[in-house]
């Protein structure tokens, strides 16, 4: 046991814990839908049902309650972090992209940590910082390279293969950077998670019907949806809203201290449960670029100094 903290202190830290767990399988249960539905519709069924979920978890007040700044902003910040993962996921050709793609989405931590340090006058860092953030963009850049590993020919073959998934991925960290940093500035310690959910199901609605009526309707093929294609969905939105909800709690009456290490973690469980769930064989150069990723992670994580550690609206 923790020195200071309690039996009920410890539990609800194992039980934030979890959610590094279930955020690892977000990816591979989202491209296993997006392979049966499509990535616009597949992406619309999946918040369907996790808007579902998340209301009957957690059952938030009116929208008023919360202040329509946060609203709107942490609303429209967490749409667009959820979406451009989602399209990044469905738009891969194949498993190993979803798996690289994914992987660079996790350079967020660092740049929550450099975000902090330029709006937060309470936030400093020592010259691990340097270190720490280089590590953690080689890293990327690694896994990026596929087999080549760090080989800037490579780098630039291979995502020049397909590059919006990258791109969207790299969007997707920017704007989970964004909302990290400012939605405490604004919630007034208020949580209103779901309606976040209900505006990326909103929009990844929106996207889809918009696009259908500008291409002809995105369906998928007659005959091929049967009762067992619901599956990855659901799948999709209990592992995604269980890591919200799980890392909510345990901000809430856990250790944040220890959260906030753990939670680098994440893309290591993203590497071993897509491995499983897409069936895809990983190399020594990803598990090089990810321990890259996650210890440069760790080192900007450790190189900074606050009242309140960074990392509090980790996924």
């Amino acid at each position: 046991m923790v020195q200071g903290q309690s039996t009920s202190d410890n539990r609800y830290t194992v039980m934030g814990s979890l959610s590094v767990v279930f955020w690892g399988m977000v990816a591979g249960f989202e491209r296993l839908t997006t392979q049966t539905f499509g990535t616009q519709l597949g992406a619309a069924v999946m918040y369907l049902f996790a808007v579902a979920l998340v209301f009957l978890l957690m059952r938030p007040e009116r929208p008023s309650a919360y202040g329509w700044k946060y609203i709107l902003f942490s609303g429209a910040t967490f749409a667009m972090t959820d979406i451009f993962f989602a399209f990044s996921v469905g738009l891969s050709t194949t498993p190993q992209q979803v798996v690289e793609v994914s992987i660079v989405n996790y350079l967020w931590p660092t740049l929550v940590v450099l975000a902090n340090l330029a709006v937060d006058r309470n936030t400093h860092a020592n010259w691990l910082i340097v270190p720490g953030t280089l590590l953690a963009t080689l890293g990327v850049a690694t896994v990026v390279g596929g087999d080549s590993g760090f080989n800037l020919a490579g780098i630039v073959a291979n995502v020049g293969s397909n590059p919006l998934p990258y791109l969207l991925a790299l969007l997707d960290a920017c704007s989970w950077t964004t909302y990290s940093v400012v939605t405490p500035r604004i919630s007034k310690g208020k949580n209103a998670l779901p309606y976040c959910f209900m505006a990326t199901m909103l929009s990844t609605w929106t996207i889809w019907l918009v696009t259908s009526l500008a291409t002809g309707w995105l369906l998928p093929e007659p005959g091929s949806i049967s009762p067992v294609s619901f599956v990855a969905p659901v799948l999709a939105a209990l592992v995604l809203v269980g890591g919200y909800y799980c890392w909510n709690v345990g901000i809430l009456r856990g250790s944040m201290r220890v959260l906030s290490i753990v939670s680098y973690m994440t893309p290591v469980c993203n590497g071993i449960a897509s491995a499983i769930i897409l069936q895809v064989s990983l190399g020594v150069t990803f598990w090089v670029g990810l321990f890259m990723v996650v210890t440069g992670s760790i080192l900007s994580f450790v190189a900074t100094r606050q009242k309140e550690p960074v990392g509090k609206h980790a996924r």
